[in-house]
C-alpha cells in the first residue's frame, strides 16, 4: 500500500508542482516563480537556458504533461522514497519518535541505584546515613 501511495504522490507532485510553479502550456507566467528561475538559468547559460536543465524540463512538463516514460520513472520514484521512509520508521527505536517510554526511566532508576551501591561499598558503608562495618569508633 505505502508503494502505491508513493508511486501516486510522486505523480501528482511531478504533474502539479511545475504549474504551481509558474509552468503552464502557455508559457511561463508573469511575475511567478517560474520566471525567477527561467532568469537565474539565463544569466548562468550566458543568455539562454540550456537544452535538458531544470528549467527546460520543467517548461515542457508544464507545456505537454508527462509521457508514459516520464508518469513511470517519477511513480518507481515516488514509491521508491515512500518505501524507504517505511523501512526507516520500522527501524527507528521507540524513543526516538519523540514519545518517552516508562522504561528507559525504570532503567535509568536501577543504573542510579546500582551506582550508589557501588559508592557505598567503596567508601564502606553498607547503609545510607550510617556506620557500617568499616566505619569503626576509635576508643581511647
Amino acid at each position: 500500500m505505502d508503494l502505491l501511495v508513493g508511486a501516486l504522490t510522486g505523480v501528482a507532485a511531478f504533474t502539479a508542482g511545475p504549474y504551481l510553479l509558474g509552468f503552464t502550456g502557455a508559457g511561463i507566467a508573469a511575475g511567478s516563480i517560474a520566471t525567477k528561475l527561467m532568469s537565474a538559468a539565463a544569466i548562468a547559460n550566458g543568455g539562454g537556458v540550456a537544452a535538458g536543465s531544470a528549467v527546460a524540463v520543467l517548461q515542457s512538463v508544464g507545456a505537454v504533461g508527462l509521457s508514459v516514460k516520464g508518469c513511470a520513472l517519477v511513480a518507481a520514484g515516488g514509491a521508491a522514497v515512500a518505501h524507504g521512509v517505511n523501512i526507516l520508521w520500522r527501524h527507528v527505536p521507540e524513543g526516538g519518535r519523540g514519545d518517552q517510554d516508562e522504561e528507559d526511566e525504570e532503567e535509568q532508576e536501577e543504573n542510579e541505584k546500582e551506582e550508589k551501591g557501588k559508592q557505598k561499598k567503596k567508601n564502606g558503608s553498607t547503609f545510607e546515613g550510617g556506620r557500617g562495618e568499616g566505619d569503626k569508633i576509635k576508643k581511647s
